[in-house]
């Protein structure tokens, strides 16, 4: 799935942030792989080092930023074509 750049808001070599593109919630970003791979397991190494520093950064920006009385991160949408992605909501 093609990101509009003007949703994109980090990347590394492994992972893109954005905007969700079909929310106006001020905040609900998706931390997606830039592999084409649907599981854990089947991430590069390196995605997987980059993964647990990007959750806890962005988390921290949020809280920082928006200060939301809750924060949730999850993994929805397991639909074929979508590379394992993460909800912050």
């Amino acid at each position: 799935m093609a990101i509009s750049p003007a949703f994109i808001i980090h990347e590394t070599d492994h992972w893109i942030l954005n905007h969700h593109m079909s929310s106006k919630l001020p905040g609900y970003l998706v931390l997606g792989a830039r592999s084409n791979v649907g599981s854990l397991a089947e991430l590069p190494d390196g995605a997987l080092a980059e993964m647990g520093v990007l959750l806890a950064r962005i988390q921290k920006t949020l809280q920082s930023e928006l200060q939301p009385k809750w924060l949730y991160i999850s993994r929805f949408g397991h639909d074929p074509g979508f590379p394992i992605h993460f909800h912050y909501i």
